[in-house]
């Protein structure tokens, strides 16, 4: 269960809660954190200079412009950007100005039309808290799409396909381990083209997860020696440094060229390559040295079968490739079972009396109950809290993501979803073909007849086969499992475009409304957003007694989740621009924010990759509070150059 909901409600409500302060006059009245801040650091003149600020940019910064033909027809015209100082050709009214130039910006919901002119200037500070909160649930359905939906198909495709662990865990898992950042990095760059948002939230998310995870990794273990394989952790670090360089290297001319862009899935091959080769060579010496001699303590005779058992090596974490945190929360799952069967059996053995017998009958027969991921109502009450508010689209999607017994689970509630589900599948498909909502308004020809009304009686009938092919208390064949494994597997990756768009437009919305870049916002709030399921699931791991899985998830994990992020991303809008160079200004403003994390994530990458064999791969406490504090360091550079307070790199 991810505790995005519980971390980022109370956190957002208090920062829209006090942006929300201003002055009662007309224009002060907007919402507008940047010029409150300024005026309080004003206060201090050796820290802000109002002479040197450059003011009129501001509004220019976050939105690139819409249909431009000519800088004289921009001016009349206005852009998205304009909305707090609407052109003459509106005269003054922002709401004409959003509803003609920003409304093609946004997916389902036309938001700066909500809240500045559905709400209007009094309740902007609800509508702040509104979108605060929307963009909280939206980041839950992404990330609980991923784990319910996305990430049991690519085990189940793992499966059919026979991959090794090794290979599995470095392509389909690690594919559904960075799904929300990857998703959001496509719709960023495919649809919107900021570049800036999506580095942001790339490099944000990597620094978080090496600096605040790693440090609340080290600083909740109990050990202090950790059992770490060197090998694999330089490995990864190496790599992980490789993949900056790179991204560094290929965005510092303000020019991406098709052949850079193959450097990423070069690289990753070249991780993989890597991972098998140091496996392959690791198990050749293992066996190797065990025919020469093998030792004593790795033969253990068993009595009751009365045959010798060879004892296999103990792996450590991450020799297979990186530790995802699919791997991670079967971990904590299976450590909670065991500490609740010990439980029971202490039980067990204090009492026998009939009250314990019928608690023991109740949690068994609760453990049988069917059990569907999102609609089975669960043990809890912050988990039953997360039931209640995600029903809804948990409802959704399982009638547009039909079941494929990737458990081997198959019941009669299974059945019914897998054979009517074609009709919402095909309201999806013609949701995410279209221009969202708009489908709805689409009629046959010039009748007055609905064409999704059309669509639905013309896939209606494939439910009857579907009744007969499929069976209410047996599983589905090898063939019908293939086919309801690629319509889940399409269906997925539809759901998340979807969510990663809405993402997208909340993000750009409140920088907008806010007047607050997006690259700011990536590395953030996506970025933490999409990073929070890390840091409970390493830190719990870590303080269970494995602190090596949370260390070698830490520098594993994103760096595979940057490269097949930008891979798609940059390829995609190759593909949609015929292959020509993609251009962006690296000497903005908002690069400004990606620039200071590259520096950074490559300063905390470095200094792991010292600090950990200085202290023979078992650093101590201390390392992680500095972490910490570097994460800080970069927060309040971040905020200072935001203000305008600072200017450095432009």
């Amino acid at each position: 269960m991810r505790p995005t909901l519980a971390v980022w409600v109370p956190v957002l409500c208090l920062l829209l809660g006090y942006t929300s302060l201003g002055s009662s006059s007309p224009q002060s009245a907007r919402f507008n954190p940047k010029s409150l801040v300024k005026r309080l650091v004003s206060k201090f003149p050796f820290i802000y200079d109002e002479d040197n600020s450059d003011h009129g940019a501001t509004n220019e910064r976050f939105i690139r412009d819409i249909h431009v033909t000519s800088n004289l027809e921009q001016e009349e015209r206005g852009n998205c950007s304009d909305i707090h100082n609407p052109p003459p050709k509106y005269n003054g009214s922002m709401c004409e100005l959003i509803r003609e130039e920003c409304d093609d910006k946004y997916e389902l919901f036309n938001y700066l039309d909500f809240v500045l002119c559905g709400l209007g200037e009094s309740l902007q500070p609800l509508g702040f808290i509104i979108l605060g909160l929307w963009l909280i649930y939206l980041l839950s359905l992404l990330s609980t799409t991923v784990d319910k939906f996305f990430v049991p198909v690519l085990q189940m495709i793992a499966d059919k396909l026979h991959l090794p662990p090794s290979i599995a865990g470095m392509t389909l898992l690690a594919l559904g381990n960075g799904a929300p950042d990857i998703f959001v990095a496509f719709s960023a760059l495919t649809k919107d083209d900021d570049l800036t948002l999506v580095l942001g939230a790339l490099m944000g998310a990597g620094l978080f997860i090496t600096t605040v995870v790693l440090g609340l990794v080290l600083m909740v273990s109990k050990s202090r020696n950790y059992n770490i394989d060197r090998i694999d952790f330089m490995r990864d670090i190496i790599a992980f440094m490789v993949v900056l360089v790179v991204i560094v290297g290929v965005s510092i001319d303000g020019k991406v060229y098709l052949v850079e862009v193959s450097l990423f899935p070069l690289t990753y091959i070249g991780y993989v390559v890597a991972v098998l080769g140091i496996t392959v060579f690791r198990k050749w010496y293992r066996n190797k040295k065990h025919k020469a001699n093998a030792p004593p303590e790795k033969v253990a005779f068993n009595k009751q079968q009365s045959q010798i058992v060879i004892k296999e090596p103990e792996q450590h974490p991450g020799e297979d490739g990186p530790v995802t945190r699919e791997e991670i929360e079967k971990t904590i799952e299976k450590s909670t079972n065991i500490d609740e069967s010990k439980k029971q059996e202490e039980k067990k053995e204090k009492s026998a009396d009939t009250s314990d017998i019928d608690t023991r009958i109740k949690v068994e027969n609760y453990k049988k109950r069917v059990v569907l991921p999102g609609l089975t109502w669960p043990q809890g009450w912050f988990k039953r809290v997360h039931f209640i508010i995600e029903w809804p689209f948990t409802l959704l999607r399982w009638l547009t993501i039909p079941p494929c017994c990737h458990d081997g689970n198959w019941t009669i509630f299974h059945y019914c979803f897998a054979v009517f589900s074609p009709i919402p599948m095909s309201i999806l498909f013609m949701i995410v073909a279209s221009e969202h909502w708009s489908v709805f308004e689409m009629t046959v020809g010039e009748s007055p007849f609905p064409v999704p009304v059309l669509v639905v009686i013309c896939v209606a009938p494939l439910c009857v086969p579907l009744m007969f092919l499929l069976k209410p208390r047996k599983p589905p064949n090898k063939v019908m499992q293939v086919i309801l494994m690629i319509a889940a597997f399409v269906t997925s990756i539809c759901w998340l475009y979807l969510i990663a768009d809405e993402v997208v437009s909340v993000l750009q919305a409140i920088g907008l409304l806010a007047s607050i870049s997006t690259a700011i916002l990536g590395l953030t709030v996506l970025a933490i957003g999409n990073s929070v399921a890390d840091l409970v699931a390493d830190t719990v791991v870590s303080i269970n007694g494995k602190p090596e899985m949370a260390l070698a998830s830490c520098f594993g994990a994103p760096l595979i989740t940057h490269v097949m992020g930008l891979s798609f991303a940059f390829l995609a809008k190759m593909i949609s621009e015929d292959g020509q160079v993609y251009e962006f200004d690296i000497f903005s403003e908002e690069f400004v924010h990606v620039k200071m994390a590259w520096i950074f994530l490559g300063f905390v990458l470095l200094g792991s990759a010292v600090v950990f064999p200085l202290f023979k791969f078992s650093p101590p406490r201390e390392y992680g509070v500095i972490l910490m504090y570097v994460y800080c360091v970069f927060m309040i550079f971040s905020v200072l150059i935001e203000l305008d307070v600072m200017k450095v790199f432009v």
